[in-house]
């Protein structure tokens, strides 16, 4: 009936019809008046006095141990947690979990505070010359430095089981495990 180019411009003439017919929309003209956007995301919970005065004494101890550490390669991967409470406390985006089934209430901001706990302990190690989760296996948090703005960045890796690292000298050497003979381990291309 139709040659396939003819209906390929169809298609195309009636996807640019419907397009103009229909406007995007959004929250309406509310959106054009600063006051009045809708946050996004939106504005967190709020937490009782005692366990914000915690988080930013924390925060503070943080802070201090970070400026404590001197200039090191890996500090990013500290900062990422610093910059993680900093911006939960300062843009009110503590989202604490709905209580569950046995309609007990969450920790108040319990997974800002765990944040906060294992940067505390990152920054404690890094400031003592240890950097464990360097060799970490598993979900391991990582930071960099934007070469772009300067910020610190956050990015996760999952790092295999089977992965193990050799440390020869100054030298750190990626290798795959092979299972029973760690040392003919192949290394990893």
């Amino acid at each position: 009936m139709f040659a396939p180019s003819r209906l390929a411009a169809l298609l195309l003439i009636a996807a640019l019809f419907a397009l103009t017919a229909f406007p995007a929309s959004a929250d309406g003209p509310g959106d054009n008046i600063p006051d009045k956007v809708r946050p996004v995301p939106p504005v967190g919970n709020t937490i009782p006095d005692a366990d914000r005065t915690d988080l930013e004494t924390g925060l503070k101890q943080l802070q201090l141990l970070i400026k404590t550490s001197g200039n090191h390669d890996l500090l990013p991967d500290v900062l990422v947690y610093e910059k993680a409470v900093r911006w939960a406390l300062n843009y009110q985006e503590i989202f604490d979990p709905a209580p569950g089934k046995d309609k007990k209430a969450p920790v108040p901001a319990g997974k800002v505070k765990k944040v906060l706990a294992a940067g505390l302990e990152r920054a404690a190690a890094l400031k003592n010359g240890k950097t464990p989760w360097t060799t970490q296996t598993g979900p391991v948090l990582r930071g960099y430095r934007s070469k772009i703005d300067g910020s610190v960045q956050p990015y996760w890796l999952v790092v295999p089981t089977d992965y193990c690292l050799r440390v020869i000298g100054e030298q750190v050497e990626p290798r795959r495990a092979i299972p029973g003979d760690l040392d003919r381990a192949v290394v990893n291309p």
